[in-house]
């Protein structure tokens, strides 16, 4: 099952079309609009869509593409290529964040890039990384997933809740089956929130929201996850150290 959370309260036609497809595909993983934020030249920006699966990685969508309307196809495209350079700096500065998810100061993990059309715009051109309603299935499940504990790296940097991760990082077990073992792998699915938490944190409903559950459910994160984002979506002053 797909999980979908808005960071925005409204969705544009590109939005809405991306959501059907892939609500459709039978993708296991979670679709985000409108998050995460990222700090760029021009000050805040988030990310149009952005998708997480086990089986085939992480995939940012570039769904505000301008129109080609009396430009040459070559330089559109070219434009269209910078956008998505764009997209891939801003989402590596976040991943390079998380030491779990580089190693010899490479990404384990490689984001891909998609601009995508809700009608056919017949390009031919084969650097440009494009889908329609039709080929998008098709695209995601050609490319690679992701192992597990880079999963939940990738998650946790997504859903900025790193920090709460224990620092003991219990380098001495030796038995996959030991009570270290079972805790080692505990401790790293904490940093992951669950489908309700995600929403709850993130989602951007109009009207007031009521975070309700029982004790030790994760509320007091959600809560200042939500303080965060609502903060730092609105630009009230200095957000470089929230996300």
């Amino acid at each position: 099952m797909l999980d979908i959370v808005f960071g925005s309260a409204g969705q544009t036609p590109a939005e809405i079309s991306l959501r059907d497809v892939l609500s459709g595909a039978g993708f296991e993983g979670t679709l985000y609009f409108a998050y995460p934020l990222f700090d760029s030249a021009d000050g805040q920006v988030s990310a149009d869509a952005l998708l997480v699966t086990h089986d085939h990685g992480l995939v940012l969508f570039d769904l505000t593409a301008p129109i080609q309307g009396e430009m040459l196809q070559s330089d559109w495209i070219e434009g269209l290529l910078d956008r998505q350079d764009e997209i891939f700096r801003n989402i590596s500065s976040k991943l390079f964040d998380n030491k779990d998810l580089v190693k010899r100061r490479e990404l384990v993990l490689k984001p891909r890039i998609v601009t995508y059309f809700a009608d056919d715009p017949r390009i031919a051109d084969d650097e440009l990384l494009f889908a329609t309603p039709d080929t998008l299935v098709d695209l995601i499940r050609e490319f690679d997933g992701l192992e597990d504990e880079h999963e939940r790296a990738l998650n946790a940097t997504i859903q900025r809740v790193t920090t709460i991760k224990p620092n003991n990082k219990r380098l001495n077990v030796g038995r996959k089956d030991s009570r270290g073992a079972i805790l080692k792998k505990i401790e790293a699915g904490i940093a992951n929130l669950d489908s309700w938490q995600k929403k709850s944190a993130i989602a951007y409903p109009e009207g007031p929201q009521r975070i309700r559950g029982l004790a030790g459910s994760g509320k007091t994160i959600v809560l200042a996850l939500k303080a965060a984002y609502l903060h730092a979506s609105s630009r009230v002053g200095d957000c470089s150290n929230i996300l």
